[in-house]
């Protein structure tokens, strides 16, 4: 089975959180295995945010993510 998530013309707008010290992610991906099929394709996209958090993180050591064509604007906090 192949689980293929695919987000085309998006916004992802990220508020870090002062009361943790651990930053957050906008995205994790959990693929556990070679044989596991599944995997996140951003598309002509914007993330844009307050503070500091991790683009993305893996979660599992076969971890798949794609960003294409996608624009970031960072503002410190």
């Amino acid at each position: 089975m192949y689980q293929l998530w695919i987000l085309q013309n998006y916004e992802i707008f990220v508020i870090a959180d002062k009361k943790v010290k651990i930053l957050g992610s906008i995205i994790a991906q959990n693929r556990e295995s070679e044989e596991d099929n599944s995997g996140l394709v951003f598309v002509k996209g914007k993330v844009y945010g307050i503070g500091d958090v991790y683009l993305g993180r893996a979660k599992c050591p076969f971890s798949k993510v794609l960003f294409a064509k996608t624009r970031g604007v960072h503002e410190p906090s």
